[in-house]
């Protein structure tokens, strides 16, 4: 137990001796800091010293800056109350510096004055034009351009206002631009009247066929002048002030097209065609000459001679082997009938007025003639001249008198020709053309003569009239079932001064009847 409590004591005595230790360290450390912290406070003392003497410096400065500050604002509130114009202020190249409204609007009145009475000069090749300012009702914007020059230094924005009161101030310049304006429209009439003098519209390559030979002519280019570059020309020359120099005018050159002559030939070429016909429904197709021309041959020459002002060359022409006059379409006389007349010379023009009419009419296969359509009205200014005519039955001049012989003398031909009659009369009395019962009188707006082709194949009609008779011939083409046909007529009575008279319609074959039908029955006066 004793060595036990020595030990204890030992061990004890040791961290007492340590705790000392401990206390001495912290003693000294405490002696150490208070030497520093009395260092630091007499720098901070120095310190403090210094910052009075700077700041009675900057309190100095501040001073010194505010009443400056105090100075120019004095200065700029007073400009914004004065009636002028800031210095170093130009309009254009006038220096209206320092001026008041009025004294600048008469500056820049008195420098302008006579610029309404100036005028533009343009030219074109060895002409001159001349354009009148008055006449484009152009106007200087004097009052603008002041009212700007009056507002530099006393923007809305003070802050704005002020920087450009003191820049002027100190020397920089202002220039303001005196704008103006004019009518445009006064100003593309007056370029549309020096237009007319010399320009000309484009003109696009052309051909044409002469003689069959193909002339081409070559496009010529078209000028204009360029509008917008012409008013952006006349600007320049009036911001700048150049009024006495003269404008060259602006144009525009606008190329024809190159000649095209794959076009033209496609347009020109022409296989030949021979002539046809098709049957249900007949249908004819007329021949066609084939067009053709030396397409490598006419291309040299254009190249050989670009700008040359045309070219020819011949066509080549094919002939159809096969025309319409050959097909044998016409090739039978299927009907003719021929009448003698008197050579009353105003009836002879009136019979050859309406012959020439129907001569060489052809009619297609379903189609129906009418006499008074085909031959029109009779009336003077048609050629037609007074002769005989029956009016209830009596002979009197009327205009075209004789033309019923014509439609007469076809109606004979179209009943041989076994062609459908739609429409026939006879006279009040027997023509002395023609027996009773085989006439067909005509009347303009009442009467008609009319008849439908009925065959499978066209006829054509020749009428002719000369030495004394009229002759009208049905031409077409024969088929299997024809008939030799004439027209019969037998009278079935007189009484009261009347004649009635049957027409029959005969059909013969190899001489012999084989039918015998109707055609009309006729009163006819004949007292």
């Amino acid at each position: 137990n004793k060595k036990s409590n020595i030990q204890k004591n030992n061990t004890n005595i040791q961290k007492n001796n340590t705790n000392i230790k401990d206390d001495n360290k912290k003693i000294k450390e405490a002696l150490s800091n208070k030497d520093t912290n009395q260092k630091e406070t007499q720098k901070i003392v120095k310190e403090n010293t210094k910052m009075t003497g700077k700041t009675k410096v900057l309190l100095s400065m501040c001073s010194i800056i505010t009443l400056v500050a105090f100075l120019i604002v004095v200065v700029f509130v007073i400009n914004l109350n004065s009636r002028k114009i800031q210095p170093n202020v130009y309009i254009e190249n006038i220096d209206v510096s320092n001026l008041s409204k009025e004294e600048s609007l008469k500056k820049i009145n008195d420098e302008y004055s006579n610029i309404n009475n100036k005028s533009i000069k343009c030219s074109y090749l060895e002409n001159e034009y001349v354009i009148n300012l008055k006449d484009i009702d152009f106007k200087l914007q004097v009052e603008n351009a002041i009212n700007q020059a009056m507002n530099i230094g006393r923007d809305n924005n003070l802050l704005v206002a002020a920087i450009d009161f003191y820049s002027l101030k100190f020397g920089n310049k202002e220039r303001i631009d005196l704008k103006y304006t004019y009518n445009k429209e006064e100003l593309n009439n007056k370029i549309i009247e020096i237009e007319k003098k010399f320009c000309k519209e484009v003109n696009e390559y052309s051909y044409s066929i002469e003689n069959n030979i193909l002339k081409i002519k070559n496009g010529t280019p078209g000028i204009s002048i360029d509008y917008e570059k012409f008013e952006s020309l006349l600007n320049e020359k009036i911001n700048n002030n150049d009024l006495d120099s003269t404008m060259e005018i602006p144009i525009i050159i606008t190329e024809p097209k190159e000649i095209d002559l794959a076009k033209i030939h496609g347009e020109i070429y022409k296989g030949m065609k021979n002539a046809y016909y098709t049957l249900n429904p007949f249908e004819i197709h007329n021949e066609e000459k084939g067009v053709n021309f030396d397409y490598m041959a006419l291309k040299e020459k254009i190249e050989l001679e670009p700008d040359k002002p045309e070219y020819e060359i011949a066509l080549i022409i094919t002939e159809p082997e096969i025309t319409v006059d050959n097909l044998g379409l016409y090739d039978n006389e299927l009907g003719t009938c021929t009448t003698a007349y008197v050579n009353n010379p105003n009836r002879t023009v009136n019979l050859r007025l309406a012959a020439s009419k129907v001569d060489g009419l052809i009619l297609m296969p379903g189609e129906e003639f009418s006499y008074n359509e085909t031959v029109g009205e009779r009336t003077i200014s048609a050629g037609y001249r007074n002769a005989a005519i029956y009016v209830n039955g009596e002979v009197e001049d009327g205009i075209g008198g004789g033309i019923c012989q014509i439609s007469s003398t076809i109606y004979n031909a179209v009943v041989e020709a076994n062609l459908e009659i739609v429409e026939r009369s006879n006279h009040a009395r027997v023509p002395s053309y023609l027996p009773a019962g085989k006439d067909a009188t005509v009347y303009w707006g009442s009467k008609d003569f009319r008849f439908k082709n009925n065959r499978d194949y066209p006829i054509r009609i020749n009428v002719s009239v000369e030495g004394g008779y009229a002759t009208a011939t049905i031409y077409g083409t024969h088929t299997e079932n024809e008939y030799d046909i004439s027209i019969e007529t037998g009278v079935v009575s007189r009484y009261n001064g009347w004649l009635v008279v049957n027409a029959y319609k005969v059909y013969r074959q190899n001489g012999v009847e084989v039918n015998r039908e109707l055609l009309s029955t006729d009163s006819y006066k004949i007292s």
